[in-house]
């Protein structure tokens, strides 16, 4: 692998991590923009998030469009990463749980312990709060919501009624080998 060099106030100098002049002034670019992970809230710098692509020659070069969390690896375009960090906590929120309830398989991505821990570290108590209203919002209009609560009383019944008779049946398979036939 060849090194490139690039001129300086100094002379000739290394770049580094093989990067180019443009993959340079990309990383200050990128360096300055401050970001959030929607899967896990891992905050950085969008230069955290870079991803490093390879064309066909196998050259790699820096990905302008795509990137990745550091902490959850998942894929984003930076048009979307930008986009969820100018959202306000309720709209941040709206999204969040839209995608959640709506079943696109978006729950199954989210490590909800981080995630909890970083809603907590970067967020006031006034915010998270925002974000656990629209959670119980979404969550009483899906179909799991205010209607299954109210059945769940039925549901208990029906369960306590199971359980009582397959004790009593229990039971009695349980008598039959005790006493013996006469």
């Amino acid at each position: 692998m060849t090194t490139q060099t690039a001129f300086t106030k100094k002379g000739l100098d290394i770049l580094p991590d093989g990067l180019t002049r443009e993959d340079l002034i990309l990383k200050r670019q990128m360096e300055s923009e401050k970001i959030i992970c929607p899967y896990c809230l891992f905050y950085g710098s969008l230069w955290d998030f870079h991803t490093r692509l390879k064309n066909k020659r196998g050259k790699h070069f820096l990905s302008k469009s795509k990137n990745k969390c550091p902490y959850c690896n998942h894929g984003f375009n930076t048009k979307t990463l930008r986009q969820v960090a100018a959202l306000s906590m309720e709209e941040f929120a709206e999204w969040f749980w839209k995608r959640m309830f709506e079943g696109w398989g978006f729950g199954d991505e989210v490590d909800f312990v981080a995630f909890k821990k970083r809603l907590k570290a970067h967020y006031s108590y006034s915010n998270r709060q925002i974000f656990w209203d629209v959670y119980w919002e979404h969550k009483d209009a899906s179909p799991g919501g205010e209607g299954a609560r109210e059945d769940q009383g039925a549901w208990e019944g029906y369960q306590e009624s199971m359980k009582k008779e397959a004790q009593e049946d229990y039971d009695d398979y349980q008598k039959a080998f005790e006493e013996p036939e006469k």
